[in-house]
């Protein structure tokens, strides 16, 4: 179908998590500052919604992890690419932004390119995990590709991808971050007490799957040096209920500040982190911490049949190397994450060491600007779009 043309370019926008939500509000607040006439639809959390989109779905509905509870999610996932595709075939759209989430966008992409819309992608699937027989289904759909690791790029381009290196978006973040003595006071923890950070997620499955054993091993920890705290900043979306009764019902003592990640990272002495943006996060903030991950057994056999990683955590894929050590499935119980915290908290070499090497990942993360790039490149598609029935570079 045409595309109508219009004074005011509209752009159906798409990010399925929290992390993805606040990438592609810094693309959207970028954009719209260079063309405030711009329109953004789609789906959209908190952070987007307050950017300036017009949500058509909210963002949580996609946030799932793990293959079969993907299967288990899949009629909502099915209705809102079929309400998606609606919005494609009107007409209206002029771009097919996407960000991240690359199992549902590259489906949406696809939907896209069918109906004549140019298509770009923020945040590439990560091919050096999955092998690069993905390569070729990006290249079918997608007309442009955003990256933040600068190892990427030659990968992507040589597969004959129109890719950029924009950087990294954490660069760019400005969450409020609390004064160190306001922050211990709300997080009951006096002057010269250790203060440790317990990060267990921001999706209910991986709040299900360890926010008991990280309590846990909070509780073997202070059962050891009855001095310590423990403070968990519980991520906006998730029901307060099920955290408070965990943390009530626990020995150790844990204070719960929402939406205060980055003020715990900023502040703790170390932190345990399920894997995700928070432990990149923590890494920025040279801040010792462990990672540490749970799905169910059928999902990680299935990964593992399929990932091709020594590593998890993105620190350590960027160095090469174990820089954060990883506790995943049967090695996440809390006496192995009570060992790893108390190397990190009491022994000097080896935290010390540590804040060194994240440091020097940090270096390899570019500069500020990654949103401000990107939204160039979006300007730039809109622009002078590809020719019809032409490849994604």
């Amino acid at each position: 179908m045409q595309r109508h043309p219009s004074s005011s370019p509209t752009i159906l926008i798409c990010a399925g998590e929290v992390s993805g939500d606040g990438h592609a509000a810094q693309v959207v607040e970028a954009a719209l500052r260079r063309r405030p006439d711009l329109r953004f639809v789609g789906v959209a959390g908190p952070r987007m919604v307050a950017a300036g989109v017009e949500p058509l779905f909210p963002a949580e509905e996609l946030a799932v992890v793990g293959i079969f509870e993907v299967v288990r999610h899949l009629p909502t996932l099915r209705r809102v690419l079929r309400r998606l595709d609606q919005e494609l075939a009107s007409g209206r759209i002029s771009v097919c932004l996407t960000v991240d989430y690359p199992g549902f966008n590259l489906r949406l992409a696809r939907r896209a390119r069918r109906h004549g819309v140019p298509t770009f992608h923020y945040i590439a699937p990560t091919v050096w995990a999955w092998g690069k027989r993905r390569i070729d289904g990006v290249r079918r759909v997608i007309d442009r590709l955003a990256l933040i690791f600068d190892f990427e790029e030659a990968l992507w381009r040589q597969a004959g991808v129109d890719a950029h290196w924009v950087g990294h978006p954490l660069l760019d973040e400005s969450e409020p971050i609390l004064e160190r003595d306001q922050f211990r006071r709300l997080a009951g923890a006096p002057p010269g007490t250790r203060l440790v950070g317990l990060l267990p997620g921001s999706r209910r499955q991986e709040i299900r799957r360890l926010l008991g054993p990280m309590l846990d091993a909070a509780s073997l920890l202070a059962a050891r040096d009855p001095g310590l705290r423990f403070v968990l900043p519980r991520a906006s979306g998730l029901d307060p209920a099920p955290i408070a009764r965990a943390v009530a019902a626990s020995p150790a003592p844990v204070a719960v500040l929402p939406g205060a990640a980055a003020s715990v990272l900023a502040h703790a002495d170390a932190a345990l982190i399920a894997s995700g943006t928070a432990t990149l996060q923590a890494t920025l903030a040279a801040l010792p911490h462990l990672l540490v991950y749970r799905v169910s057994p059928a999902t990680w056999a299935i990964g593992r049949a399929l990932v091709n990683l020594r590593h998890l955590g993105l620190a350590n894929i960027i160095a090469g190397r174990t820089i954060t050590p990883e506790l995943l499935q049967e090695r996440a119980t809390p006496m192995r994450m009570a060992t790893e915290l108390s190397h990190l908290l009491y022994d000097a070499e080896i935290r010390e060491r540590m804040k060194r090497e994240l440091a020097g990942i940090r270096e390899r993360l570019g500069r500020p600007g990654a949103a401000d790039r990107t939204a160039e490149l979006l300007l730039d598609l809109l622009a002078d779009p590809p020719r019809p029935g032409s490849s994604g570079g």
